[in-house]
């Protein structure tokens, strides 16, 4: 089958906000090679948790999606449950007679994970599949790599699984990747004209705190810290981002800092964009809010634990600093820390806040 002949995709990219967004590039290609295909978009949902952000809430409305299909999945499902839910996705896809599958998944895929994968997709009557071939010879499985040593990141993995089957990359540069809408934008406008009247003379800086994992959480008066000298120094106007659960402390944060604006849990993922777009510069933890910052052209200055290994989870784009020390249990990838997140407490406020400044000047002249 010719790629000319394919008129209907089925493209595997489960996960959040930024596994998500850093599959950007690698999507606008498949888009570009395959305009008249009709694209479906297979992801997992759980549905016990009302906060999750699901590659739908982050690509609808950008022209990358032609449908939607997902399947449950989650922590602690039961065998009967993951059992049916199977049962009614096969049915699914056998119903809806895909002529290809792009498959999109993490280097940390396992041998048997990709082969059952792709056992069970060929059972549903698919043919031709993407992606698989390059991700079976460059997972992290088959390298002893030390945790310190650096990777590719995760959208440039992505977009070599696509390349290795014949599609062109796309340039980063000054690409609209989430195509943000006027409507979107123009809530943002008058959120800004409403909360922020007073403070138009001002650069607005987006900071995000927060984490859902302890050991990516740079702590909160080092953060304090820079951004408060900023606010004295350079004029900045604090815009906190975060989910729901991270309210407080954003709060908490603005209250110190004496002024800002707390935007956690107030405004959907797009919308959400829509104000990071207008942002002079992002600072904060490795985040899905850092994914989107990235993706609608807003510099970084970005905090990483050594959890993960070096560069991966690095957004795309140019301009973007970021600060990782690595130490002896680099690698660890752990969610809670036992030695009080060590590898974040040796990065500097001072070392921050003078890449921060930099950017920020850069900005300026740009």
């Amino acid at each position: 089958m010719n790629n000319s002949e394919i008129k209907n995709v089925l493209v595997f990219r489960p996960g959040s906000l930024g596994d998500t967004i850093v599959a950007l590039p690698a999507l606008w290609s498949l888009r570009g090679q395959l305009r008249s295909a009709k694209i479906t978009h297979l992801y997992n949902i759980d549905r016990r948790n009302q906060h999750y952000i699901t590659p739908r809430d982050v690509l609808d409305g950008s022209g990358l999606v032609d449908e939607w299909l997902e399947y449950p999945f989650f922590d602690g499902q039961s065998r009967a449950s993951r059992a049916i839910s199977q049962i009614r996705l096969f049915l699914n896809l056998r119903r809806s007679r895909f002529d290809a599958l792009v498959y999109l998944m993490p280097r940390e895929r396992k041998q048997k994970q990709i082969d059952r994968d792709i056992f069970f997709f060929k059972a549903t009557g698919i043919r031709k599949f993407f992606g698989v071939d390059y991700l079976r010879k460059n997972r992290f499985e088959l390298f002893d790599r030390p945790a310190a040593m650096r990777v590719d990141n995760e959208s440039t993995f992505l977009m070599h699984c696509l390349e290795s089957d014949g599609f062109a990359p796309v340039s980063p540069e000054d690409f609209d990747w989430l195509k943000i809408s006027e409507g979107e934008r123009s809530t943002v406008n008058a959120l800004r004209a409403n909360q922020f009247t007073h403070y138009t003379d001002r650069t607005l800086l987006a900071v995000s705190p927060g984490s859902k994992r302890p050991s990516r959480i740079w702590n909160e008066d080092h953060f304090l810290n820079v951004i408060k000298r900023l606010v004295a120094e350079k004029n900045v106007f604090p815009i906190f981002f975060g989910s729901t659960a991270e309210f407080e402390l954003c709060e908490r944060m603005k209250q110190t800092v004496g002024t800002g604006f707390n935007a956690a849990g107030k405004l959907c993922v797009r919308k959400s964009a829509a104000l990071l777009r207008i942002c002079r510069l992002y600072l904060g933890n490795d985040t899905g809010t850092m994914h989107l910052a990235a993706a609608v052209g807003t510099r970084c200055v970005a905090i990483f634990s050594a959890a993960d290994r070096d560069g991966q989870w690095e957004p795309f784009g140019k301009g973007h600093k970021f600060f990782r020390q690595n130490v002896e249990c680099a690698g660890c990838r752990i969610d809670v820390c036992p030695r009080a997140n060590l590898c974040l407490e040796l990065i500097a406020p001072d070392d921050v806040f003078s890449s921060c400044t930099e950017t920020l000047e850069c900005e300026a002249n740009s």
